[in-house]
């Protein structure tokens, strides 16, 4: 109703179903840029963590991984790709791939978690008067700040970037109209 109200107006307004005018169009494909950046760059942060914990956990049975260049996106864009899918496609699905697909989330949150462990272990925090984070990553401290941090970094990326783009999309068939 404010969408076709505002459309008659020729009011420019911007939703989460799409821009009504070109001038929606112009500020939902830039809203949604930004969007994709700060989520890009909570992805690349997520894959850091996880990757800390695959080579902590590959350092367990005496094998040692760098991840550098190409090979620090392997996992991140495997386990991303299964939960896009699996997303996406989760009323088509059957039980049992559905049920992997959340498997390979849940190790995604698991890595996530202890990655930030990992890496914060034994790490001052200055702005709280000095404060030391326990030395173990395996400490309640430790997994506590790795739940809080991996359920930023491990679902919100890829749901917004799918999102983002949709409406990017959207825009961009406003603007050719």
């Amino acid at each position: 109703m404010v969408q076709r109200k505002a459309a008659e107006e020729g009011v420019a307004v911007s939703s989460s179903i799409g821009a009504v005018n070109k001038d929606g169009a112009w500020s939902d494909i830039i809203m949604h840029a930004a969007a994709l950046l700060v989520v890009a760059a909570l992805w690349v942060a997520g894959g850091y963590f996880t990757n800390q914990c695959i080579a902590v956990i590959l350092a367990w049975f005496g094998l040692t991984v760098i991840f550098n260049g190409w090979k620090f996106f392997i996992m991140p864009v495997v386990f991303s790709i299964i939960e896009i899918y699996g997303w996406e496609r989760r009323k088509r699905l059957s039980t049992s791939v559905r049920g992997v697909a959340l498997f390979i989330g849940l190790i995604d949150f698991a890595t996530s978690v202890y990655g930030v462990a990992v890496v914060i272990a034994g790490k001052t925090v200055p702005l709280l008067g000095g404060y030391v984070i326990d030395a173990d990553p395996n400490s309640t401290t430790t997994l506590v700040v790795g739940v809080v941090v991996a359920i930023l970094l491990t679902f919100p990326p890829e749901r917004v970037m799918l999102s983002s783009i949709k409406t990017i999309r959207r825009a961009i068939i406003t603007l050719q109209a």
